[in-house]
């Protein structure tokens, strides 16, 4: 189905400076970075919530942002909302980080990072938007685009009073599918998913429970059901996207619930598919275990291993960038990460880093009226830099 339409059917027009298609936790990070540098923004989310997988998926781990021998390698945004994530509790960020002790060895005992609940995330996500003045336009889901050249002008999205249109300048894909960015031409890829369910399980408290008419005793315990290193797909492995896999993908997943005869009962169940690695830009370089310690003149960010200590990765800014639209950026897990590399930039911390990247990247380009594949780079990364991220 082709996609590129032109504007013949009755939608609300808005513009903006720069359109960030997903609300998960990288288009958060790259709405923030372009509105501190006082653009006009619009964040465009399918679900109600913000933070994807994170808060509608339930996955309330924050994991770390150092590189398990001590070294902290990812701050800016990236650490903005770690803290955030705990603002209305709970979380329990080590206290050797908590108190940025320079004791490396006390660091290394335990990793940069916290759990955190959805819900409070979520509380506190809401608000940090309105007092940035983002445009959050909550139930609206991206369905075409308008191009011209190479170029991206408009998006078209379907929402509670049927088609808005929003033109803009720049655009980022922060979908974590690469939607925008495949629709649009751009050489994409498509990852393995595991199938795997987090949800919360309501545990009993002492024995002989039964439900009481004043209501239930226990407590809400986080739970993961998982099929190991069995990757799920027809016969190949993969998992993009047809509306029957995703679907049977879904129902699959609950039903390792199901299949647990437990005496708790499930509370909670996500309300987002559980996938991890979906679809990514190719990109102008495409980031592998081969080359991710590579001394790259564009690099923009680092991001550590956050299964074991290893010496951190380094982030090229052509990771971002698809070669064939001149005004779109990608964040998050759509990134050009294949392989091994793929696990660890798919998570939240590199996503809100890579987030905060396009952003920056974005309203730099806008204010130079480049390309983004012209873009000044040492501009680039002295602006990273004075926001507070890290480098080298």
């Amino acid at each position: 189905m082709n996609k590129n339409i032109h504007l013949d059917i009755n939608a609300d027009i808005k513009s903006y400076d720069i359109v960030i298609v997903g609300a998960g936790i990288a288009g958060i990070a790259a709405a923030l970075a372009a509105r501190r540098m006082n653009k006009k923004v619009a964040l465009i989310e399918k679900t109600i919530l913000p933070g994807g997988l994170a808060t509608a998926g339930l996955i309330i781990y924050y994991l770390p942002l150092c590189d398990g021998y001590g070294r902290q390698v990812i701050s800016g945004i990236a650490e903005e909302l770690l803290l955030l994530s705990i603002k209305h509790g709970p979380g329990d960020i080590p206290q050797a980080w908590l108190n940025k002790t320079k004791d490396q060895t006390a660091r290394a005992l335990k990793r940069y990072a916290t759990d955190f609940n959805a819900a409070s995330f979520i509380l506190a996500l809401d608000e940090l938007m309105t007092r940035e003045k983002i445009d959050i336009f909550y139930d609206s889901r991206y369905c075409f685009y308008q191009k011209r050249d190479n170029r991206c002008t408009a998006i078209i999205t379907a929402d509670v009073q049927g088609y808005s249109c929003y033109q803009a300048e720049y655009f980022i894909d922060a979908t974590g599918d690469a939607v925008l960015a495949y629709d649009l031409g751009c050489a994409c890829a498509t990852g393995k998913n595991k199938l795997s369910m987090w949800y919360y399980e309501f545990q009993k408290e002492y024995q002989g429970y039964e439900q009481q008419t004043e209501g239930w005793k226990g407590k809400l315990l986080l739970k993961i059901d998982g099929s190991n290193d069995d990757h799920y797909g027809s016969g190949h492995g993969n998992i993009f996207m047809t509306a029957s896999e995703l679907s049977e993908f879904v129902i699959n997943s609950r039903n390792l619930i199901a299949k647990n005869n437990r005496q708790n009962f499930a509370a909670i169940l996500p309300s987002m598919p559980l996938l991890r690695t979906t679809r990514h830009i190719r990109g102008v370089l495409e980031l592998t275990p081969e080359n991710h310690f590579t001394d790259f003149t564009d690099i923009v960010g680092l991001a550590g291993d956050w299964r074991k200590p290893q010496a951190a990765i380094k982030i090229p800014y052509r990771s971002l960038i698809p070669s064939e639209i001149d005004n779109l950026i990608c964040a998050g897990r759509c990134m050009a990460a294949a392989a091994d590399t793929w696990e660890i930039t798919r998570v939240i911390p590199v996503a809100a880093l890579t987030g905060e990247i396009a952003g920056t990247a974005a309203a730099l380009a806008l204010d130079n009226r480049s390309k983004v594949q012209s873009l000044d780079l040492m501009k680039l990364q002295n602006v990273l830099k004075q926001k507070g991220n890290i480098l080298e």
